[in-house]
């Protein structure tokens, strides 16, 4: 399982109370649509026999405000050696799909946080 965590945040939000709700919502919008990217790739990535451990991968279905983690994975009992035994041959998908799948897109998920704060700081503007 892969997950993302913020540090720190409570500072944040202990010092702009009123804002609270806002970045709160913002976080929680940077966590789901990193989250989605992961798991659309991961999908892609995962090794296919039946298709059932690409169906179980998944993130959260709702992301609360409020929250400063996410994960993606699946709750499949053969997940995690499917995922970390490397010497396996795959005629579909590769092993370490979901940490290629977060590999592959960092950049994105840095663009999500980066529209985050940059979205926070254009409402405290308003706020003043």
């Amino acid at each position: 399982m892969i997950s993302v965590k913020l540090e720190n945040i409570e500072q944040l939000l202990r010092s702009y109370g009123k804002v609270a709700d806002t970045v709160r919502k913002e976080m929680k919008d940077a966590l789901d649509r990193s989250a989605a990217v992961v798991e659309s790739t991961a999908k892609r990535l995962t090794p296919v026999d039946k298709g059932h451990l690409r169906r179980s991968i998944q993130k959260p279905r709702r992301v609360r405000a409020g929250d400063k983690t996410t994960a993606v994975g699946s709750n499949v009992k053969y997940a995690m050696p499917v995922h970390e035994i490397t010497k396996n041959r795959h005629t579909v998908g590769e092993a370490k799909f979901l940490e290629k799948a977060l590999k592959r897109n960092e950049t994105k998920i840095r663009k999500h946080f980066k529209q985050m704060i940059d979205n926070i700081l254009y409402k405290l503007a308003k706020y003043r």
